[in-house]
């Protein structure tokens, strides 16, 4: 066990006192003066360790800056772009961009939830001390059978990461990766109208801040 300075040096104050319990009788007056002056010396150090200590600790704790946590509520995007795609998308398919936005919802001391305005999912998240978040992925499934492909679907994979600027200043990322499960002469097809190879990717960038 390591000790403090403080209780080292009251431990070793203590065995230096020690021998003076053995000196005769002849010396009880000198004893007692010597303990008078010890016991002042005692008091003044007492005070001044302990003021100086409870000082010191107290104007630490004070001055402390309480930990991260975004903003909760509603949050507004002011900017989105594509950054890489490989699944032919539109420009105007961006999940999320400008004018559109997502609710935050804290959950623990690092946790918090994603929803998207236009979706009723919520995103489980974390942050770390850096201030960079990630967030479980979504799965979902569509059919295409709309496309009168019946025994093929589209199965995607989407993620939400990024990093906190400030409590309510943030960069999103957000990836998606899809593919066409179920029959494969289906999926063939669906290749070949949709001028798409899968699996496929993209990602994009959001940037928002809260109302």
């Amino acid at each position: 066990m390591m000790l403090s300075p403080r209780a080292a040096a009251v431990l070793l104050a203590g065995f230096f006192l020690l021998p003076g319990c053995g000196d005769s009788d002849d010396d009880d007056d000198d004893d007692k003066g010597d303990d008078t002056a010890e016991d002042g010396d005692d008091g003044g150090d007492d005070g001044g360790d302990d003021g100086g200590d409870d000082g010191g600790d107290d104007g630490g704790d004070d001055t402390a800056e309480p930990p991260f946590a975004p903003q909760a509520g509603h949050w507004t995007f002011t900017g989105g772009e594509l950054l890489s795609d490989t699944c032919q998308y539109d420009a105007d398919d961006i999940p999320v961009g400008e004018g559109s936005g997502m609710t935050i919802a804290l959950t623990s001391g690092t946790g918090f939830t994603i929803q998207i305005d236009s979706d009723s999912v919520q995103h489980p998240c974390t942050w770390d001390e850096a201030q960079n978040f990630t967030c479980t992925p979504a799965y979902s499934q569509s059919s295409l059978s709309s496309e009168g492909l019946d025994n093929a679907y589209i199965e995607a994979y989407l993620t939400f990461s990024g990093n906190f600027q400030a409590t309510g200043l943030v960069n999103t990322s957000i990836q998606v990766d899809i593919d066409c499960g179920g029959d494969s002469t289906e999926c063939d097809l669906a290749e070949f109208f949709g001028d798409v190879e899968f699996p496929c990717g993209a990602s994009f960038a959001a940037y928002g801040q809260a109302d």
